[in-house]
Formats: structure tokens, C-alpha cells, sequence
């Protein structure tokens, strides 16, 4: 009150100021529990959101990876300096790995293969591989199955591939 006084009155010094500076323990602890209740509301909702955007776009990689397959088969890319002609594109699945490779039967030893390893927390089920043909269509293993993918918060996706090789999904 004596500051407040003292800077009406005109009469400012800065002596007065550096003994009358600091918080209170009240207001320091009122501040820090204002601070802390924020950041953990915010936190929770930041963590929530990132696994959702995490898991689709986990989702988005492997529709990405099997678009891919479907490009280069009927595109007749091939790879490798053996290869003369146009050959089937496909992507294995195994375990938390997606593998694109060409040919028409999965070769885990083929140096062409592309390994792309998903997220730990994701699981992949229903289908074990989609094969892509220089006509468009598409088979996969087993016959009409769904690729389901999910993860431990929730999280759930099917991606479908037709006979035609059209490739859709759901959140």
C-alpha cells in the first residue's frame, strides 16, 4: 500500500519497489495450480488427437503402398535388371510389415522387395496379401478378405480391395 501511495504521490523511487517485489506463497500457489489444471486438460486432449491422427495416417501409408501396387502393375513397371516384361505388383503382409513386391507369388529373399515397417501399436488382420495385374484387377489371399486394421485406443479400419482393384476404406 505504501508503493501504491508513494507512485500517486509523484514520489517514485526505485528502492521502494525492489523491497515491496515478489509473490506471495498464496498467490504462487493459486497461480501454479491454475497453470497445472490447464496444461492437464490440454494434454489430455492433445494425447487423444495424436493417436487418432497417428493411427490414420498408419491407415493412409498402407492404402498409399497398395495404390502403389495397382500403379505399377498395370503401368508394367519393373524392376531389376532380369526384368523384361511387365509383371504383377503386390503387397505382403506379415506381422507389423507391409511388403511390396513384384511378381506373381511373394518372394521374402527377392533384393527388389520394399520392407515397410508399421507402427508397433497397430495390428493388421484379415488379409495376408494383395496381388495387382497389368489388367487392373486385383486378387488377394484369402479370397475376398478385408484388411482390418486397429490399434489399442480404439482405433478401427477396414480397407477393401475389389476384383477390379479398387481400393476403399472406412474409418
Amino acid at each position: 500500500m505504501a508503493l501504491r501511495q508513494t507512485y500517486i504521490q509523484g514520489n517514485f523511487n526505485w528502492r521502494d519497489l525492489a523491497r515491496h517485489q515478489g509473490l506471495t506463497l498464496f498467490e504462487a500457489v493459486i497461480s501454479i495450480s491454475i497453470i497445472t489444471l490447464l496444461a492437464t486438460l490440454t494434454f489430455g486432449v492433445d494425447i487423444d488427437t495424436f493417436e487418432h491422427y497417428s493411427f490414420y495416417d498408419e491407415r493412409d501409408r498402407v492404402v498409399a503402398l497398395l495404390m502403389r501396387a495397382r500403379s505399377d502393375a498395370m503401368n508394367g513397371v519393373c524392376y531389376g535388371s532380369s526384368c523384361t516384361e511387365a509383371v504383377s505388383h503386390g503387397v505382403h503382409f506379415e506381422g507389423s510389415r507391409a511388403t511390396l513386391f513384384q511378381g506373381n507369388v511373394f518372394n521374402p529373399n527377392d533384393v527388389q522387395n520394399e520392407v515397410h515397417t508399421l507402427r508397433a501399436l497397430v495390428s493388421v488382420g484379415g488379409l495376408n496379401e494383395a496381388l495387382f495385374h497389368y489388367s487392373g484387377d486385383a486378387s488377394t489371399t484369402p479370397k475376398d478378405a478385408d484388411l482390418v486394421m486397429s490399434d489399442g485406443s480404439g482405433n478401427v479400419s477396414a480397407i477393401s480391395i475389389t476384383s477390379v482393384g479398387r481400393v476403399s476404406w472406412t474409418h
